[in-house]
């Protein structure tokens, strides 16, 4: 299942790595977009709860 987020608050390469490296540990795939502010993760079964409060205990928010 894949699943795309967009963070408000990523703005540089740093808030890139920390959430592909956070979401690395469970996600089969993770894609950033500086650019978009987007955040395209895909894993087998639901992710979406598992990776917002990753992503939200990072101190991102999720538009």
């Amino acid at each position: 299942m894949k699943h795309i987020f967009i963070i408000e608050n990523m703005s540089c390469e740093h808030c890139a790595n920390a959430i592909k490296t956070e979401l690395a540990s469970f996600a089969i795939s993770c894609e950033i977009n500086l650019e978009r502010k987007s955040v395209s993760v895909e894993r087998d079964g639901n992710i979406v709860t598992t990776a917002r409060r990753a992503i939200v205990e990072l101190g991102y928010k999720i538009l």
